[in-house]
């Protein structure tokens, strides 16, 4: 997880010279953590974890990081990240009846 925050400083660091040096006065890094999380983190819909990206550097930041998830190995249940939906809402429960305990 920390190789991620790191990461995920450096993309918005890189977001901000983006958007011009008026701009950057304007918008601190932080208010882009919430698009990268979308684009990077995904929510595995079997065990409800957040699933990291794996950090390969000769991967571009756009690339399909995700294999499978960590925790369970599934790989068919990742789902996009979305911090408005609550991780034990419904949207991210796909496999009826898998109850882990």
């Amino acid at each position: 997880m920390l190789a991620y925050l790191q990461s995920r400083e450096q993309a918005a660091h890189r977001l901000v010279k983006q958007t011009g040096r008026l701009r950057q006065l304007a918008h601190s890094h932080e208010e882009f953590y919430p698009r990268i999380d979308r684009e990077q983190l995904r929510v595995c819909g079997r065990c409800k974890e957040i699933v990291y990206p794996e950090l390969d550097p000769s991967k571009t930041f756009h690339d399909e990081p995700h294999t499978a998830c960590h925790y369970c190995r599934g790989r068919a249940s990742l789902k996009p990240y979305d911090p408005s939906t609550p991780i034990d809402e419904e949207p991210y429960d796909d496999t009826p009846g898998l109850i882990y305990e």
